[in-house]
């Protein structure tokens, strides 16, 4: 289900998306026992020629039409 969703980001956008860290079942080293990736909410990402906010940005005005 995820891959799908970086596909079409990654088509969208027309550039790599990599996906540095997705879910988790464990705590890593102790941090972030709130963290969303534990709840399977979260990912964290790059993509090719865009800063994070940019990404951000694209993605959350795509949230809004789907």
């Amino acid at each position: 289900m995820l891959e799908h969703l970086f596909d079409n980001i990654s088509n969208d956008l027309e550039r790599k998306v990599n996906v540095n860290s997705g879910d988790r079942d464990h705590v890593v080293k102790e941090r972030a026992k709130k963290s969303l990736h534990l709840k399977h909410r979260a990912a964290d990402l790059h993509v090719a020629g865009m800063t994070e906010k940019d990404v951000f940005a694209v993605l959350m005005k795509k949230r809004k039409i789907l």
